[in-house]
């Protein structure tokens, strides 16, 4: 992983990210990880939907179905007053 995580942000060394994070030194970057999120929402039941919030690591191979590990999932109603 070490050699994996140490390319990625090679190839993100120009990024504004990576040039103004105040704590990602050079040094670590064989050991930090890179993490997405994503959430998306669905129709469930009649009129209810669910939000799905998964993580995955652009380090990963395979099919995005098979890198993404499911957080939570919520209705919507459960997030915000009606």
């Amino acid at each position: 992983m070490t050699r994996s995580a140490r390319s990625f942000w090679r190839s993100m060394r120009e990024t504004p990210f990576v040039k103004q994070h105040p704590h990602l030194p050079e040094q670590h970057w064989g050991a930090t990880i890179p993490l997405g999120m994503h959430g998306d929402a669905g129709s469930f039941y009649k009129h209810e939907s669910l939000f799905v919030f998964t993580w995955d690591s652009p380090l990963g191979t395979g099919s995005t179905k098979s890198k993404r590990s499911v957080v939570t999932v919520l209705q919507k109603t459960q997030m915000a007053p009606r």
